[in-house]
């Protein structure tokens, strides 16, 4: 089983590449997508352009293109990773894709492990 989470960068580039991020992630070989928040860059969004875009309305039409693919949204790493130590089992694989801060996430899901070895 293949997992990705993808968090899209920046307000105005998932609007104008909303219909090819709906096409691609929807064709992507993986059997579950999670969809993080858009990775906001301070001062460049304009509030309308917020309005009109999300991660949300993105994994609505994904959903719509590919019925069978689990096809989640969940706002912030924290419940990302909350979500992935409670349903990803071993042996599966995990993507993580993005230009934002989802990069953190890694470091959530071994956080713990990390300590355990440092003892």
């Amino acid at each position: 089983k293949i997992t990705c989470v993808f968090q899209p960068h920046q307000y105005q580039r998932t609007f104008y590449l909303f219909k090819d991020f709906v096409k691609v992630l929807a064709e992507a070989e993986i059997n579950s997508l999670i969809l993080t928040d858009i990775y906001n860059v301070s001062g460049r969004e304009s509030a309308e352009l917020k309005k009109k875009v999300s991660s949300k309305k993105l994994a609505v039409e994904i959903k719509k293109k590919d019925k069978l693919k689990q096809v989640i949204y969940l706002p912030n790493n924290n419940q990302t990773s909350y979500y992935l130590k409670k349903n990803l089992k071993k042996g599966e694989v995990l993507i993580i894709m993005g230009a934002g801060d989802v990069y953190n996430l890694e470091r959530l899901l071994t956080q713990k492990k990390r300590k355990a070895k440092i003892k």
